[in-house]
């Protein structure tokens, strides 16, 4: 069976018909970031090929500089798109190379130069600006968020391998093409990338989407809007699976519960914008202070709460100290003013023996803050 370019086109433009009626179907509250650039790839990545398709109705010089720009135009619109998904301001330069492009190819063009030139310049610009996608994607670690931008990353390096591999078969002999290719290596190599950016980046930009609100929603549900940190749903079922595995795998772990001292009397004083400040500030100095998975929690009010991992109770209690004398060097500039910051802190730790509960962990470490209050705060009592 042998591949027909004119085929391949329909086939192309109905491809990319099909990915830009997904992603209509997605304008709503929620549309991705980048929807309008994303249309503008789908719809620039259409109009070259229907001027591919008609470029035999019309001048073949007029056929040329019209089927070729909108793919190079497509390009730099998907670029755009993933920028502003990414959170970044899209730069200008991809747009400047387009235009550089189209002076050069015109020239080109107005000078006679044979299809197999014309098809080396295009493919060579629209891989340039396939790559930078590409690197959009994956900058900054990228890969690692979204799990569908491995996906989308993955069609687009093989829609910029495909156009790479053209241009090194294109090279050496593009003085001796005359018209469009014939042989299949050379169909598929014009026509497989232009599948995959359409369907590559319009479904996996959906996806990319979905998932990030699906993080967004699972990270308004377990974290505390002031402060950032776990809140108190989150704290429970973290540590119910840490007692968990304490009991399983023997290791010990401990519960820190840290107060505000006289936090009422400074609200009352200050005002509840300078109230939230300093949560604010103290949630900050308690998650500096201790080691990476530790977990740190506003529990309510201007209580917090630590889960210390494989941590027994002298371990515990000099994690504690740290934390109190962290928040005793911690001052705040409230309105000009600085306010100085106390807490007290109750410390009870889960033995791999004793089969705890989160209900009598949080009751004793609660227990000892209490006791830490009794005896003058800013201090740190350990749960017997």
């Amino acid at each position: 069976m042998h591949l027909d370019f004119n085929t391949l086109l329909w086939l192309q433009l109905l491809s990319t018909a099909a990915s830009a009626g997904v992603l209509i179907s997605a304008v709503g509250p929620s549309a991705p970031v980048g929807l309008r650039e994303a249309m503008l790839t789908l719809v620039s990545l259409a109009a070259g090929y229907a001027g591919l398709l008609l470029r035999d109705s019309v001048p073949q010089p007029v056929g040329i500089l019209c089927a070729n720009p909108p793919f190079w135009i497509s390009a730099a619109f998907m670029h755009r798109a993933l920028s502003l998904f990414g959170g970044r301001r899209p730069p200008r330069w991809t747009f400047a190379v387009v235009g550089v492009g189209f002076l050069l190819f015109a020239s080109v063009v107005v000078l006679g130069a044979p299809y197999g030139l014309r098809a080396l310049l295009s493919s060579a610009l629209v891989m340039v600006l396939v790559g930078a996608s590409c690197w959009e994607l994956a900058r900054d670690g990228g890969l690692a968020r979204e799990p569908a931008r491995k996906i989308t990353f993955a069609f687009l390096s093989l829609a910029a391998a495909g156009l790479l591999t053209r241009v090194l078969v294109l090279l050496p002999r593009w003085a001796e093409m005359n018209r469009p290719p014939t042989t299949d290596l050379q169909l598929a190599l014009a026509h497989v990338p232009g599948l995959l950016v359409a369907q590559g980046f319009a479904i996996g930009l959906l996806l990319m989407h979905q998932q990030r609100v699906a993080a967004q929603a699972n990270e308004a549900a377990t974290t505390d809007a002031l402060t950032g940190c776990a809140n108190r749903r989150s704290l429970e079922a973290q540590v119910r699976v840490e007692l968990a595995h304490a009991a399983r795998k023997g290791r010990a772990c401990a519960l820190v519960i840290g107060d505000v001292d006289h936090f009422k009397k400074l609200n009352d004083r200050l005002g509840h914008s300078a109230g939230d400040l300093v949560l604010s500030a103290v949630a900050r100095t308690l998650r500096e202070s201790v080691r990476p998975g530790d977990v740190v929690a506003r529990y309510g009010g201007e209580e917090f709460c630590v889960l210390l991992r494989e941590a027994d109770l002298p371990a515990a209690a000099a994690a504690a100290d740290r934390l109190c004398r962290a928040l005793r060097a911690l001052e705040i500039d409230v309105n000009g003013e600085a306010v100085a910051v106390r807490a007290s802190f109750g410390v009870a730790a889960a033995s791999a023996e004793a089969h705890e509960t989160w209900e009598s962990l949080f009751r004793r470490a609660d227990a000892a803050l209490y006791r830490a209050k009794e005896q003058g705060r800013d201090r740190v009592v350990l749960d017997p």
